[in-house]
């Protein structure tokens, strides 16, 4: 199951350290709205995250349009 967590800290700051995380699958950073895959311990920016073995996929793109959308109304 997915869950959010709130960072102590922004990603960005944690891009700039050595720390690698080692349960964290992915991550979005709501400030520059950009997502990184955290799967192999590193930070890769995607813009896709899905669930290996499933056909669960989503866009970052997907998710903000409907952030928008809502905060438009």
């Amino acid at each position: 199951m997915a869950t959010a967590t709130h960072h102590p800290i922004s990603v960005s700051e944690y891009l700039h350290t050595s720390y690698r995380p080692d349960h964290v699958h992915g991550t979005v950073d709501p400030a520059t709205r950009k997502g990184f895959d955290c799967s192999a311990e590193s930070w890769i920016e995607t813009v896709d995250f899905a669930v290996a073995g499933t056909g669960i996929h989503i866009g970052i793109g997907t998710i903000f349009a409907a952030i928008d959308e809502e905060r438009s109304r």
